[in-house]
């Protein structure tokens, strides 16, 4: 659930992080992480599906600079709705707009 990019484009919010112990399925963390990193009241979320909409696995190279190995990475994404929620402010630096995404 950790993404290389949040993104934002036509209403749509991409944001990600990782499974806590107190998580007790993949659904519950992904709610959890929307609304910690939007402000989003989590009775407000609504999950399109309880299915991921996407999983994608693979290989990450090595970076030296932090100390980390190479290593393989596991990204399930949820698609969400939001029940008359405000999205809020997100912060411009942790946003990438991307056109047709």
């Amino acid at each position: 659930m950790k993404p290389r990019r949040r993104t934002a484009n036509h209403g749509r919010v991409r944001k990600g992080g990782h499974p806590e112990l107190t998580d007790t399925t993949l659904l519950g963390g992904a709610i959890r992480e929307l609304s910690e990193e939007t402000g989003i009241d989590p009775g407000r979320i609504v999950p399109v599906s309880g299915l991921p909409a996407y999983v994608e696995f693979g290989q990450v190279p090595a970076r030296p600079a932090k100390d980390e190995p190479e290593h393989y990475h596991l990204d399930i994404g949820y698609a969400f709705a939001t029940a008359g929620a405000e999205v809020g402010c997100i912060e411009e630096s942790s946003v990438v707009c991307c056109v047709g995404e």
